[in-house]
Formats: C-alpha cells, sequence, structure tokens
C-alpha cells in the first residue's frame, strides 16, 4: 500500500506502526494524516477482496443489492411500490444465494454480508426485514418460514478456549418447515430448529429445538407443544409487518 505514497514498500515490510512512522522524516501530524490513510486502503482493499471472488455477475448483484435494493419499501401496505421493491430484492437474491425457492422474500435492510452462497431458502421461506446473517456457516431455511424484524443470525463466533484470541468457530443453522421466529430473536451457530417449532420474540436460541416445540427466553426453554392450542399469542411471537 504504501507505494501510493511515494514510499519502499519493502522498508516497511515486518515492522510495527511505532518503528514504520519513526522511519520517516515528517512531522506528527502528517504522519498521523499518513496512518489514517493507510488504514482506510487496509479496509478498503479487504472489501475489494471480497468481490473480487464472486465475479462479474455477482458483484454487479451486490452492487445494485446494497446500494438500492436493501433501502426499498417492504410489505403490502406500499402497494404497487412495495410489490415491485419485493420482486427486485427477490431478483437479485437469486443470483446472491446458494439456492432458493421459486417464492420467497427478503425484508428491507437485510445484511448477509458477501455471504449469500451460504444461504438457502426453501419454497415460500422469509428473511425478516432488518435481519443480520454472520459467519462462514451455511444457513438453510426450509419452506414456509415466517420470521419478524431485526433477527441476528450467526454461524460463526470467537473462540474462548484461552485468554487471548484463539481463532474461530462455525457451525450450521438450519431452520426447518413450517417455523415462525419471533422479532428481534437471536441464533446462534450449529442450532437446528425443527420443523413447525415456534420461537417467542427476544429470545436467544443456544441450541437445537425440537419439532413442534414453543419457547422463548434467554436463553430459550420450552413452553409447550405446538399440538397445544392458544400458546403463541401468549409469548409474544412477532411475525412479519407486512
Amino acid at each position: 500500500m504504501c507505494f501510493l505514497f511515494g514510499l519502499d514498500t519493502r522498508v516497511f515490510d515486518g515492522l510495527s506502526w511505532d518503528k514504520q512512522l519513526s522511519s520517516l522524516a515528517v512531522d506528527d501530524s502528517t504522519l498521523y494524516y499518513f496512518k489514517g490513510a493507510y488504514d482506510f486502503l487496509l479496509k478498503k482493499m479487504s472489501v475489494f477482496k471480497k468481490i473480487k471472488k464472486q465475479g462479474f455477475t455477482r458483484t454487479l448483484a451486490y452492487v445494485l443489492y446494497y446500494a438500492i435494493a436493501m433501502h426499498l419499501p417492504y410489505g403490502l401496505r406500499w402497494g404497487p411500490i412495495g410489490k415491485m421493491s419485493d420482486g427486485f430484492r427477490r431478483h437479485l437474491c437469486r443470483r446472491l444465494f446458494k439456492k432458493t425457492g421459486a417464492e420467497f422474500s427478503v425484508g428491507k435492510n437485510v445484511d448477509f454480508d458477501f455471504l449469500g452462497n451460504q444461504i438457502t431458502l426453501g419454497e415460500r421461506a422469509n428473511i425478516g426485514s432488518h435481519a443480520w446473517i454472520r459467519g462462514q456457516g451455511q444457513l438453510i431455511l426450509g419452506n414456509d418460514v415466517m420470521m419478524g424484524e431485526f433477527v441476528l443470525i450467526y454461524t460463526q463466533d470467537h473462540k474462548v478456549s484461552g485468554l487471548g484470541y484463539d481463532g474461530y468457530s462455525r457451525g450450521d443453522v438450519v431452520i426447518g418447515n413450517n417455523v415462525w421466529i419471533g422479532g428481534r430473536v437471536t441464533i446462534l451457530k450449529g442450532v437446528t430448529i425443527g420443523d413447525n417449532a415456534v420461537v417467542g420474540a427476544a429470545s436467544v436460541v443456544t441450541k437445537d429445538i425440537p419439532k413442534g416445540a414453543i419457547v422463548a427466553g434467554n436463553p430459550v426453554r420450552v413452553i409447550k407443544m405446538r399440538t397445544q392450542t392458544g400458546a403463541a399469542s401468549s409469548i409474544g411471537i412477532v411475525l412479519p409487518c407486512q
């Protein structure tokens, strides 16, 4: 990166910033701005490297998604504008996601970094508005998944076996068919949510959820099974806004 400033990069290889800066015969204010520009360019280059791996078509789809599509209205209350916006997001996500059903929806402001190739959506699956998806693991949604707003899904986290930085661990998140996920739910790596399960609003899912279970809490616990009527409304299920 230093060649941009007319400097020989070999001089700086392997040196800490303190040693790098002390080797330059310039004043402190110049060093400050130089370091800021250097850090800025490093961050930008990391983004460019991510995009470069995607190829031209996928890169264009990512640019259109993050620059335009993710900010457009979502829901039936917007009438034709909402329908067109949903269709545009769906068109792009078909090209970004690993696999999708014929019908699915992605809400407004859904952020999945540059990891669309890790996401699989079944028929009529829904990713709620303002969802935040992170990690190198796979995210698999079955058919007829309903999701509230501001859901966080992590397929990767930091190891905590040592006192210092110890790398990452990852695990796929699998959400079964006909699952309801309330608003502001957090789902952590390696979790499987069984078919027909219901997750109450603001819950934290740290372990597998059995089929047909209605769960809530931090961490989640089973309230009752879905075969028992009248349970979903009593634990604050928040379904996608239309």
